[in-house]
């Protein structure tokens, strides 16, 4: 019989940032996106690692993505300060004009592709409703997707 083998602990320590260091890190984020509003989260990340707050890796896009959750559930970040630009892109297969039923996108038969809209967490800051029909037709598309 072999003996068992022994596991030492790894030469890599990682150090996890303090609750101080988080919220100074959100309030810096704060004022960044207040000063460009609305960014992406990309362009919130890119600014962060020029201002040395995360490291260009995907591990800082990481704690980029999981602050502006976080403040934005806790209401500290407006819904409208920050743009997400994949909603409006639509494939030439699954838009309006190549749709069967163009009238009812979220009709039963076109189940497989419709996703319920969900409303912000309560509490939540939520943007008024729209005036504009072109702006409310792209809002149905994009939740039916």
């Amino acid at each position: 019989m072999t003996a068992a083998p022994v596991y030492h602990a790894s030469p890599i320590k990682r150090q996890r940032a303090t609750k101080a260091e988080v919220e100074a890190r959100r309030e810096a984020l704060l004022d960044i996106i207040e000063a460009g509003r609305p960014m992406t989260v990309r362009q919130v990340f890119y600014q962060a690692t020029v201002r040395g707050l995360v490291e260009k890796a995907e591990s800082g896009y990481g704690k980029i993505q999981t602050d502006l959750t976080v403040m934005r559930r806790a209401g500290e970040l407006p819904y409208d300060w920050l743009a997400d630009n994949t909603r409006g892109s639509v494939s030439r297969s699954r838009s309006i004009a190549s749709s069967k039923h163009s009238g009812d996108l979220c009709s039963p038969s076109n189940e497989r592709t419709s996703r319920p809209v969900l409303p912000p967490p309560a509490g939540a800051y939520a943007p008024p409703a729209s005036d504009s029909p072109v702006r409310e037709l792209r809002q149905i598309s994009s939740a039916c997707l």
